[in-house]
C-alpha cells in the first residue's frame, strides 16, 4: 500500500530549524478536521544519514524519543485556561471582582512571583496579563479536588491513540500540598507536567468551541 500521511514536509522544516537545536517539540493540527500537520520532537536527525551517536553525547540525548507523543513538560501559564475555566464555573461573582497584584502576594504565606506588579486587576485583565498572582489565589481558592477534577476533564492526564500510537499520560499532584504549592500548581508550575499533543487537542478544543477533534496522523491509504 502507499501511505499518506497528513504532515505537511515545509511546516515541519520550518519548525524544526525554528527550534534551532534546543531539545523540545513542535506541534501543529487542524482543530476542525484532527489532521496533524506538525510534529517535530528535537534532538534528532536524518534517518538517511544516521550519526554516530556515542552514549553520553548530549547532543543526542533523548534522540530516540518522539517528545511530542511520548514526553511530558512542564505546561507553563497556558495552564492557567484550565484554573480559568474552574473558576468560571464556581465563583459566581467572579466578573465583578478585582484583585492586587503587588508582584509577589501572599498566598497561604508562601510568596507567588509575577514578573511585575500587575496593580488592580479584573479577571479579564489578570488573564491577558497572565497574571500569576491572581491565577494562584483562584486555585488556592478553588481547592485541590475542584483543579484535580478540571485538569481531567480537560484530557491533560488522558493518553491519546494518534492513528495508533499511544501519547504519554500528563501526571498532576494536587491533593496534600500546602495553599502556596496549590497556587503555583494552578499556574501551570510546581509538579505539573503535561504531553505536548494532550495540550495541542485541549488547545483545539477551546479553538473550536468546547469540541475536540481527534489527531490523526494518517491521511489515507492506497
Amino acid at each position: 500500500n502507499d501511505l499518506y500521511l497528513t504532515l505537511d514536509a515545509h511546516l515541519n522544516y520550518v519548525a524544526y530549524h525554528a527550534l534551532n537545536g534546543r531539545k523540545g517539540a513542535v506541534g501543529v493540527y487542524n482543530y476542525k478536521t484532527g489532521e496533524i500537520l506538525c510534529m517535530v520532537s528535537n534532538p534528532s536527525y536524518d534517518p538517511a544519514d544516521p550519526p554516530e551517536i556515542q552514549e553520553g553525547d548530549e547532543r543526542y540525548e533523548g534522540v530516540y524519543l518522539n517528545r511530542f507523543l511520548s514526553g511530558t513538560f512542564v505546561p507553563g501559564s497556558v495552564f492557567k485556561t484550565v484554573t480559568l475555566a474552574a473558576a468560571v464555573e464556581h465563583m459566581p461573582d467572579l466578573m465583578s471582582r478585582t484583585f492586587t497584584c503587588t508582584g509577589s502576594p501572599l498566598v497561604g504565606g508562601e510568596a507567588v512571583t509575577c514578573p511585575g506588579a500587575h496593580g488592580e486587576l479584573d479577571i479579564y485583565a489578570a488573564l491577558s496579563s497572565s497574571c500569576n498572582g491572581v491565577f494562584a489565589l483562584l486555585a488556592a481558592e478553588l481547592g485541590d479536588a475542584v483543579l484535580e477534577a478540571y485538569t481531567r476533564q480537560a484530557g491533560l492526564t488522558a493518553r491519546y491513540s494518534v492513528s495508533g500510537l499511544n501519547t504519554a499520560a500528563g501526571s498532576f499532584a494536587f491533593s496534600g500540598l500546602s495553599q502556596g504549592a496549590l497556587g503555583w500548581a494552578g499556574v501551570g508550575q510546581g509538579q505539573d507536567l503535561v504531553n505536548p499533543c494532550a495540550l495541542m487537542v485541549y488547545m483545539g478544543a477551546i479553538a473550536n468551541g468546547g469540541r475536540a477533534a481527534v489527531p490523526e496522523l494518517v491521511l489515507k491509504t492506497e
